[in-house]
């Protein structure tokens, strides 16, 4: 029994995560992604607001 076995050996990962892409967008096209992303985000604020206490966090 000096032997180590293979039975409790640590599993390999199963999938390889992919590596980011990276977008390279024009001026304009991030000028306008990003105020997208504003109002998107001041939606969302907004929407939050006005809901009762107990279901912001869900």
């Amino acid at each position: 029994m000096s032997q180590p076995t293979d039975t409790f050996k640590r599993a390999k990962p199963r999938q390889r995560t992919a590596p980011a892409k990276r977008v390279i967008l024009s001026a304009e096209d991030r000028k306008a992604y990003e105020e997208l992303a504003k109002a998107r985000d001041e939606r969302e604020r907004n929407y939050t607001f006005h809901l009762p206490a107990d279901m912001k966090n869900r």
